[in-house]
């Protein structure tokens, strides 16, 4: 069948075709309704991007940071609570077992030991903090050795002291691996066998560090049967709710509510990720304000082009248009409105993105390495939003078109 046979797609053809004329004609009034659409399409789509590229940033720092893993540290928990039970707040192997066994989803739950001790070096003397770790510990790429090697099966066991520093204890210290340097830590000598990666997010201070296995360190500096820490890691960063929850759990059953406190960078990225949260909603506020006073500016344009064409729309029923062609008319073109406003915001997003994240990066400077990040979320959320928009603006004016009186305006004219 011939296209034009067909009278139905006939006038709906013909019926776009006059809403494509109307949208592009440049009446003022269009022209600053598909400016104002577009800045709210553009802010909504902007915040998505930027917002996600912040988010994916987020989770880098978690993995950076925390290695996808939270410190738990014993407390004596509100009032006391733990001394009430027990003689002492460390965790106990009971609660690491407990623990252990609660939570199954996460990759590992380890004992971990954290501490001071004096160093000596060359006749002199220093105070440094020492890491005492598990063997899952040694496969986190902080105690990767980038000179040398890790420790031994029996270093492991106690058998032979050995132990690795940092980059900054090397430099501090001036030790050469090659030389097969010996420090005393305490009353016991270890031998250095590696060097490894400064901890990250961690002043200067803070980074010249000993770390030896940790059976090692709880038989020179632990108490029997207790732990001073425990480490919890999990696969991924988003199973960190998850995780953290079910650790809270565990821990409030197997000691007293609240005897322990996690990690502080555990906090730093939770309040990282509520800035994130707030800059999306503060965005995304922003942006839907922006697209109801473009709305509001569609139901002026489509009400002021009716009163204006109500001759036309009267003559159009008169030689035969139904009602329903009219409202058709308005409400597409509406849509068209939103649609066109949407589209061109979103070009506008694309283009601008990268330069908002350079002005966050300028004033935040641990957002330097912000990028934005399109998805396919971001580009249809706006085109949906602005378009349902558009259309929903257009109601009242096609309610007006539809209780149209052909007769009354014949007659004025």
């Amino acid at each position: 069948m011939d296209f034009f046979e067909n009278e139905r797609i006939t006038r709906l053809y013909c019926l776009f075709l006059i809403v494509i004329r109307n949208v592009f004609s440049l009446h003022l009034q269009n022209i600053l309704t598909l400016l104002t659409m577009s800045i709210g399409a553009m802010t909504l789509a902007a915040t998505l991007f930027v917002g996600e590229g912040a988010r994916l940033r987020l989770w880098d720092d978690l993995d950076r940071l925390m290695g996808n893993r939270v410190i738990v540290r014993p407390d004596a928990g509100p009032d006391n609570a733990l001394l009430k039970k027990r003689p002492h707040a460390l965790f106990t192997t009971a609660d690491f077992n407990y623990v252990k066994d609660h939570l199954k989803s996460a990759n590992y739950v380890v004992p971990r030991y954290f501490g001071r001790s004096v160093v000596e070096y060359k006749d002199k003397h220093f105070n440094l903090p020492v890491d005492g770790i598990v063997t899952e510990q040694e496969q986190e790429q902080f105690f990767q050795p980038i000179h040398g090697r890790s420790f031994s099966p029996s270093a492991r066991k106690a058998l032979i002291w050995e132990c690795l520093i940092t980059e900054e204890t090397a430099k501090f210290l001036k030790i050469n691996l090659e030389e097969g340097s010996t420090i005393k830590v305490g009353k016991q000598s270890f031998h250095i066998v590696g060097i490894v990666p400064d901890p990250p997010e961690t002043d200067r201070r803070f980074q010249s560090r000993i770390v030896v296995p940790f059976f090692a360190a709880q038989l020179l500096w632990g108490r029997p049967g207790s732990y001073d820490n425990l480490v919890v890691s999990w696969d991924n960063s988003q199973e960190m709710e998850m995780n953290l929850e079910a650790l809270r759990s565990a821990l409030d059953k197997c000691r007293a509510p609240n005897a322990y406190y996690l990690s502080s960078s555990q906090f730093k990225l939770k309040k990282r990720k509520s800035i994130v949260m707030n800059f999306m909603v503060l965005g995304a506020t922003q942006a839907l304000f922006s697209i109801i006073v473009a709305s509001m500016g569609v139901i002026n344009v489509m009400l002021s082009n009716v009163i204006k064409r109500m001759h036309e729309f009267a003559i159009r029923v008169a030689m035969g248009a139904q009602h329903r062609d009219l409202v058709f008319l308005v409400l597409t073109e509406s849509f068209m409105l939103g649609l066109i406003g949407s589209l061109v915001g979103i070009i506008l997003a694309v283009t601008i993105s990268p330069w908002i994240c350079h002005l966050i990066g300028s004033k935040i400077s641990e957002a330097t390495q912000l990028s934005p990040y399109i998805t396919t979320k971001g580009i249809i959320i706006p085109i949906v939003v602005c378009s349902l928009s558009g259309l929903l603006a257009g109601i009242i004016p096609a309610i007006w078109v539809k209780r149209l009186d052909i007769l009354s305006h014949l007659r004025a004219e």
